[in-house]
């Protein structure tokens, strides 16, 4: 197969990407400032899900002794109120048992917004054994009730482990591509930094694009270079790349603009389209 001439001609590779395999690196200032900011993110999560993880479970526990051998007692309304622009009220209340008062809260079914009434009577369900373990005999105990406080922070996990793994791909990439010269086709400016797109041929003659970034501006046409794997040309980035660099090369400095100079990288290549 011919090779492309415009992809093809006078290309010298940079002298730190001429070494054994894996080459070694160093983190990049904005990499430093990437995991300690995820580093806080996943932080974050585990003090919202870790007592969830005690909580709910107990939770669980306590509805089922509660459905297999409770008592009753009247108790009364202390405070209804609804969680944000939630339609399922939550209530708070007290009973007494053996002359002594308990307290409870629980969230509601819609359905009771309208029989919850502050000061207002409420039956509730209870253990003989321990009246502290207690819920509103209206209703039992849902999962679904703590929805709200386990999917937020779940879905917030997503987002760390998406940019660990682009980060995790863009080292592989650093350490073991291989590099040949690309052309730079548009140039755009991004919301950090500005993206690339970008043509290669592999060793076999094959055309493909790719996705990366620059911190400065690019003309189109002008020849970058590209690391890539040969056994899965979709993967590939220009180079230098945001978050990783060659250990042989002077640290890079880490002043207070670079820090928030934090473009995500771009790994995954448009490979769709291939010319022979």
């Amino acid at each position: 197969m011919a090779p492309d001439p415009n992809l093809t001609e006078a290309f010298t590779i940079p002298v730190e990407l001429i070494s054994p395999l894996p080459r070694r690196l160093r983190l990049s200032g904005n990499a430093v400032f990437l995991l300690l900011v995820l580093a806080l993110i996943c932080f974050g999560e585990t003090t919202a899900l870790a007592p969830l993880c005690v909580t709910v479970p107990q939770r669980i526990r306590e509805a089922s002794a509660l459905r297999a051998g409770a008592r009753q007692a009247d108790g009364t309304v202390q405070r209804v109120w609804y969680f944000r622009r939630s339609s399922a009220p939550s209530v708070s209340y007290t009973f007494i048992v053996d002359g002594k008062v308990y307290k409870g809260d629980s969230q509601a079914p819609s359905e009771m917004a309208h029989k919850l009434q502050q000061f207002g009577p409420i039956t509730i369900s209870y253990l003989s054994e321990n009246p502290r373990i207690n819920h509103p005999a209206a209703w039992q105990y849902s999962i679904w009730s703590d929805w709200g406080n386990i999917l937020v922070p779940a879905v917030l996990t997503i987002v760390p482990v998406w940019l660990l793994t682009l980060l995790f791909r863009e080292r592989q990439l650093l350490r073991f591509g291989t590099p040949t010269s690309g052309k730079v086709t548009s140039c755009y400016k991004g919301k950090n930094s500005y993206l690339l797109r970008y043509l290669f041929q592999t060793d076999d003659g094959t055309t493909r694009t790719g996705r990366g970034s620059s911190p400065d501006f690019i003309e189109t046409g002008t020849t970058i270079c590209v690391l890539y794997f040969p056994e899965n040309p979709r993967r590939s980035i220009s180079y230098p790349a945001p978050n990783f660099y060659p250990a042989s090369l002077a640290p890079r400095g880490t002043d207070i603009q670079s820090l928030f100079h934090t473009p995500i990288p771009s790994i995954d290549a448009d490979s769709n389209s291939k010319t022979r």
